[in-house]
């Protein structure tokens, strides 16, 4: 038996307000300079929120209680070389104590001017952009375009 194709992919990413910094994972396992940082993947199956799947992919890789979506959601449609569309959502961790209980293959924690300084590629690449927007509180809440 096969198993059915999502129906959309979302892509969580853990961040900290207190620090205004979010946890990037690593393409590389040795996390060295040059290497693409990106945001999990997770697949939304057909009749589940994408809200959902984040937040049972959330508790599964971590072990946080329940993550919580921040309002704010980005969105990339179907489109060339995209077969459906994803969501980036944002989990807000639920105390400032929460950075370290996270385990080590979990990634590393970047501000967006440690990102840039970085010069490594982030993936996708508006990423930087969309939490700029989300902590200097110009997006909107609801679902935005990230095209």
């Amino acid at each position: 038996m096969t198993t059915p194709s999502p129906a959309a992919f979302v892509r969580p990413l853990i961040i900290d307000p207190a620090g205004k910094r979010f946890l990037l994972l690593s393409a590389c396992p040795s996390g060295a300079a040059g290497v693409t940082w990106t945001i999990p993947v997770v697949p939304v199956r057909t009749c589940e929120s994408f809200a959902r799947a984040a937040t049972n992919y959330l508790q599964q890789q971590t072990g946080l209680p329940w993550p919580q979506i921040a309002p704010v959601i980005g969105r990339f449609p179907a489109g060339p070389g995209r077969q459906r569309p994803e969501y980036v959502v944002l989990a807000p961790l639920p105390s400032p104590a929460w950075p370290k209980y996270l385990p080590e293959r979990a990634g590393r924690w970047w501000t967006t001017a440690q990102l840039r300084a970085a010069r490594d590629v982030v993936e996708p690449a508006i990423l930087p952009d969309f939490i700029d927007g989300y902590w200097d509180g110009w997006l909107p809440d609801g679902e935005i375009s990230l095209e």
